[in-house]
């Protein structure tokens, strides 16, 4: 395996590692961009959802979980004025009337991740998988209805120590509040690593979303994998009623502006920018480089807004520590417009 090769399978080929490599001149592949699921036209981020089949069913059970119509919906956290995440949630068909399913949405970037649903588990794994002779590098998702978070992650702590030296609670799980686990076979380079983490599904249940890679990956997939599970997002039941115009709006505004933004295209975003707005940008197109590991969207008011602010958490070297796209929104007219976008760390 050349250095090139081993910056792949760690998932660490960021243009700031391939230049450091020894190798010389490294001719990459045509890289993609991030879509958006559903959508024939580029944008910033893959808004993966998925609807998951119930323990015992399957694709060919007629009681089993099926994919339906995706709609964007909003969960809110915090007072009357707080923070605002928006998903997308897959409704699905043969579920008891007036039950949603616990789904799920995350950010990945799809010019290294491509997902995968078998049954009830979701997998991202590499476009450049390392060789099979190494630990597989991969995030699972799946869903444990009525084992509540502790629960689920006491089973997955039994079963772990059976079969890796060490297994301890960890402090990586980006959820505030939720438990977490790691568990690793040594310190060898190629020695296997696994983090756990366990979201409560908002009905009784939980969602178990497991990262396996290798100590040389650490820094690459395994990091990777840590931001986006801080873009995991549960379902909220009793978010599913019909959405403010304004929320709409301004999720589809933030999304137009940070893919100008990042693709370095201003020009893109004109008619979404406000007299006068301040938009700062890389000075190059870095989408195929994002780790998007969060979104927060604050409003001033949550029934009648005039300003919003978004910070979209991520990294291009990863290891660089977190940068912040922030911007500022003003709501007049039924829709929004940039006053500034500016990068922070």
């Amino acid at each position: 395996m050349n250095e090139e090769q081993l910056f792949m399978a760690i998932g660490a080929a960021d243009d700031a590692l391939l230049r450091r490599s020894e190798s010389g001149t490294v001719n990459r592949k045509p890289s993609k961009r991030w879509v958006k699921a559903g959508a024939a036209a580029a944008c910033l981020a893959l808004l993966a959802t998925a609807a998951l089949y119930l323990p015992g069913s399957g694709p060919d059970d007629p009681n089993s979980i099926s994919p339906g119509p995706a709609q964007s919906v909003v969960s809110q956290t915090g007072a009357s004025v707080g923070s605002f995440h928006l998903f997308a949630v897959c409704y699905a068909a043969g579920l008891p009337e007036n039950a949603a399913p616990p789904d799920f949405a995350l950010y990945y970037n799809d010019s290294i991740y491509a997902s995968r649903q078998d049954g009830a588990v979701f997998s991202l794994v590499p476009l450049d998988a390392p060789p099979a002779s190494l630990p597989e590098c991969k995030l699972q998702i799946t869903h444990r209805p009525g084992v509540a978070p502790e629960e689920a992650a006491a089973q997955l702590r039994t079963e772990l120590s059976a079969s890796y030296d060490t297994v301890s609670d960890s402090a990586q799980w980006p959820l505030s509040g939720g438990a977490s686990l790691h568990a690793g076979n040594g310190t060898d380079w190629d020695a296997a690593q696994l983090d756990a983490w366990f979201a409560d599904d908002l009905q009784g249940g939980s969602f178990v979303l497991v990262s396996t890679y290798f100590t040389e990956a650490t820094e690459g997939h395994g990091l990777r994998f840590a931001d986006i599970a801080n873009t995991f997002r549960v379902s909220n039941a009793a978010a599913l009623d019909a959405s403010p115009l304004w929320v709409a709006s301004l999720y589809e505004t933030t999304e137009a502006v940070m893919d100008a933004f990042f693709a370095d295209a201003p020009r893109k975003a004109a008619a979404l920018l406000a007299s006068g707005a301040s938009f700062d940008t890389y000075g190059r197109d870095v989408r195929d480089e994002l780790s998007i590991a969060g979104l927060n969207y604050t409003v001033d008011n949550d029934e009648t807004p005039s300003t919003a602010i978004v910070s979209v958490a991520h990294r291009l070297d990863l290891e660089d520590s977190m940068t912040y796209l922030t911007m500022e929104l003003t709501y007049q007219d039924g829709s929004w417009q940039v006053a500034w976008a500016m990068l922070e760390k």
